[in-house]
């Protein structure tokens, strides 16, 4: 395995990815701890908010009644924008940053096609984001269960694939633009960007017109839309995601093959 350039790059990076899977069983195990009081502290201030604010708290403040209704609020929105800081690492770090530091030209010296090179490198990121999923799924999982509630597998297995179509396509969007200028510094900046303000963007977009459109920019609005804990996929949503993570490597992929290759 290690003779193959996905197999070195998981093998080179099994620690970040452990690290970053383990965290997240950690973290969304603790948090989904804290839904009992926070459902007491919530339900008597929810009300009295004005009703452009309670958009923040998901359906009138009425989703933090239930653990279920607490998971798709923090699991499925907070948590996923930190699974998203994952993929933007990830993907920078894994091409464009070894071209930088003339790592990449060293592994292309072996017999090896550059669109093999690409296409090994990006699987590599596939499956670590699916290694990180597997801590985030099984940390809300053990969590509710201490909790004493029960969430059916089928609905958070929905949730978790949203988020990874979210990461897997802002990830796409990191590594592609990293292949095409050779700055994986470059890439992460401006994804990274584009998620903070498209997160935002998509939690106000109750509270002006302008923002209801503006969010239909950003992957974010497909992610987990309808609530992917209570509704089936909307397969147009999917579809979204699916060009979200495919368009940016088709026009990557021949720009990366035929151009220059930095030294340092």
């Amino acid at each position: 395995m290690l003779k193959t350039v996905f197999g070195k790059t998981l093998f080179e990076k099994r620690w970040l990815i452990l690290i970053w899977a383990l965290a997240m069983f950690v973290t969304n195990l603790m948090l989904v701890q804290i839904f009992p009081p926070m459902k007491e502290a919530f339900s008597g201030i929810i009300n009295d908010l004005p009703e452009s604010l309670q958009v923040w708290f998901g359906d009138g403040g009425q989703i933090w009644a239930t653990v279920k209704g607490f998971v798709s609020l923090e699991m499925l929105g907070q948590m996923a924008l930190v699974v998203v800081v994952f993929g933007i690492i990830f993907s920078s770090s894994i091409l464009a940053s070894e071209e930088k530091s003339g790592l990449l030209l060293t592994q292309l010296a072996r017999p090896i096609s550059r669109i093999s090179f690409f296409i090994q490198k990006y699987s590599a990121f596939v499956v670590a984001t699916i290694v990180v999923m597997v801590g985030f799924v099984l940390g809300t999982s053990f969590g509710t269960l201490i909790l004493g509630e029960v969430i059916m597998p089928g609905e958070l297995l929905n949730g978790a694939i949203g988020v990874a179509l979210l990461v897997l396509g802002l990830g796409s969007l990191t590594f592609a633009i990293g292949a095409i200028f050779a700055n994986g510094a470059l890439a992460g900046a401006l994804v990274g960007f584009y998620a903070v303000v498209g997160y935002f963007i998509v939690s106000l977009r109750g509270t002006a017109d302008i923002l209801t459109i503006l969010s239909q920019l950003t992957p974010f609005y497909y992610y987990n839309e309808p609530n992917l804990m209570y509704n089936d996929f909307d397969i147009k949503h999917v579809l979204v995601l699916l060009g979200v993570i495919i368009v940016p490597l088709v026009i990557a992929l021949p720009i990366f093959v035929g151009r220059d290759l930095r030294t340092r």
